[in-house]
């Protein structure tokens, strides 16, 4: 089973979280919006769905929170934002560059 599921990856989360979470946020709202007006109800933020905040954290800290995020869940695929809005692509390509290295080799 796939998700969506945002992933950072940083030595110093207070000094990156204001900047991601504005970028969470945005996305959010976003999906809370095309949420509204969508005339089904697929269950969007009800109560003991599977968790999608945001998982953001050293190599080590992020990839022991995704193995038992994927190892509770059943997950199969994680698809991650690659540049959300309002954060600097350099910051991303970082990010996605670590993820790839330092925590995805340790995932199965």
């Amino acid at each position: 089973m796939g998700i969506i599921r945002s992933v950072y990856v940083t030595d110093d989360v207070e000094k990156d979280w204001p900047t991601i979470r504005e970028a969470e946020r945005f996305r959010m709202g976003v999906y809370g919006a095309f949420m509204a007006e969508t005339p089904d109800d697929y269950g969007w933020g009800s109560e003991g769905g599977i968790p999608q905040n945001v998982i953001i954290g050293n190599a080590e800290e992020v990839t022991k929170e995704l193995s038992e995020f994927i190892h509770l869940y059943g997950i199969t695929d994680i698809a991650t934002s690659g540049l959300p809005p309002g954060i600097d692509p350099e910051f991303m390509a970082r990010n996605l560059e670590r993820l790839a290295s330092e925590v995805i080799p340790h995932l199965k």
